[in-house]
């Protein structure tokens, strides 16, 4: 009944009469025990939240859980642990941004993130933003990003279980977090294996056994928090998995000796201040490095020559973000990220990428929370070196409104560019 009032007093009373003096910060909406939570802050109609917490004991790998977000189509190519990609509203894999704890993990090589290669044991939610989203994380997000947040540490917990299936497929899983004075942590080792050797009908009808789709894999999570009360912050993580696997090929066409092995190796640094300046700021900075070695070999394709690869892949960088709570219930955001990705492969030249971006976005609230304006832009430049030196850039922006007259009705929009480098 309030907003509804403020919703007929802004039809006919001035926008200066109804201005707030002080910022204020939004509060999160949360629906509990639902497996689809959407982010009423947040100016899309096309974003999901989905809490591990619904479908643990039912669904235990990410492509499962993903697959219940609307508008997401997850891709198998395989069975467990094999190959698994995610298109949003129609997009090619290689145009989701998946983010851990804010840091990409797309590779510079493309051909998107495999959803196989992230256990569910450590997460603890996924953040889904469908729709073009360059203004907020730069180039390649033109179907959408999924954010995918780890477990927090100052919330303790141990757990551990070991399973046993079909095709001599084995989990195994410990997990435990645990605060001691300033500082928590989360540990977090997940071991599996499959043979995968299930039999199907391809598309002629014939009934075949999948051969060389077995795989085995390990991961481990470590996460360090100190957090000593007087508004600073500091995070350190450290994600390691590692996969030997066959590549079965595609229906009829199987290939009984191709083989991939992928390595990955994520560190990041998260220092957070609240009340930065003063209480009208906080400040956030992510360092983050990543490592990633694959190896293809396939000696007899169906189709081609022998294939033999080796990439490796370094990327670091650094993403400071300073929020300004203004006057007027506005929220200002302005961030810097800064990125240098290095493939060491000889097919692709050794190619290098300085890609620097800068971001500003306000958050404008009106009439007590019954309209939230998110206007955003971004502008990123890149130096690409491959045989020569090429510079270019691009400009994102995106422009979101919520009209909410009730608690539990709000109506959004939203419009975009995006764009590929």
């Amino acid at each position: 009944m309030k907003k509804l009032l403020i919703f007929l007093l802004a039809i006919f009373v001035p926008l200066p009469a109804l201005a707030q003096d002080d910022g204020e910060t939004l509060e999160t909406v949360v629906v509990e025990d639902a497996p689809e939570t959407p982010p009423l802050d947040y100016p899309s109609a096309f974003s999901t939240v989905l809490e591990l917490g619904s479908f643990m004991g039912e669904y235990n790998t990410a492509s499962e859980i993903l697959s219940f977000s609307p508008g997401v189509v997850v891709r198998d190519y395989g069975g467990f642990g094999q190959l698994k990609t995610i298109s949003i509203r129609g997009s090619s894999n290689d145009q989701v941004v998946i983010l851990l704890d804010g840091v990409r993990l797309n590779s510079p090589i493309g051909g998107g993130v495999d959803l196989s290669t992230i256990p569910v044991q450590y997460v603890d939610r996924y953040e889904v933003l469908r729709g073009g989203a360059s203004a907020l994380v730069g180039s390649d997000a033109i179907g959408g990003v999924v954010n995918i947040v780890t477990k927090d540490t100052a919330k303790p917990f141990t757990f551990a279980s070991a399973t046993y299936g079909s095709y001599e497929t084995f989990s195994l899983n410990a997990s435990r977090a645990e605060k001691v004075g300033d500082f928590s942590y989360l540990v977090s080792f997940t071991h599996s294996q499959s043979k995968g050797n299930f039999k199907f009908k391809s598309v002629n009808v014939l009934t075949l056994t999948r051969i060389n789709n077995e795989f085995h894999s390990e991961s481990l999570l470590g996460k360090v928090t100190y957090d000593p009360g007087n508004g600073w912050k500091v995070s350190l993580l450290n994600e390691f998995f590692y996969d030997d696997r066959g590549v079965p090929g595609l229906g009829e066409f199987q290939q009984p000796d191709a083989n991939q092995k992928d390595l990955r190796n994520l560190t990041s640094l998260n220092i957070s201040k609240e009340k930065f300046i003063n209480e009208n700021f906080d400040l956030d900075v992510l360092i983050f490095n990543r490592f990633d070695d694959l190896k293809y070999k396939n000696p007899e394709p169906t189709l081609g020559l022998p294939i033999d690869t080796h990439s490796k892949t370094y990327s670091f960088g650094i993403n400071p973000t300073l929020r300004w709570f203004a006057p007027y219930s506005q929220v200002f955001t302005f961030a810097l990220d800064a990125r240098e990705d290095i493939l060491l492969n000889e097919d692709y030249d050794n190619p290098k990428r300085f890609t620097l971006g800068l971001f500003a976005g306000d958050e404008i609230n009106l009439f007590d929370g019954l309209v939230l304006i998110n206007p955003i832009v971004r502008y990123d430049v890149w130096r690409t070196e491959q045989e020569t030196t090429d510079t270019d850039s691009g400009v994102s922006a995106r422009l979101g409104v919520i009209v909410a007259p009730f608690d539990f009705l709000s109506f959004k929009a939203n419009a975009g560019r995006s764009y590929r480098a």
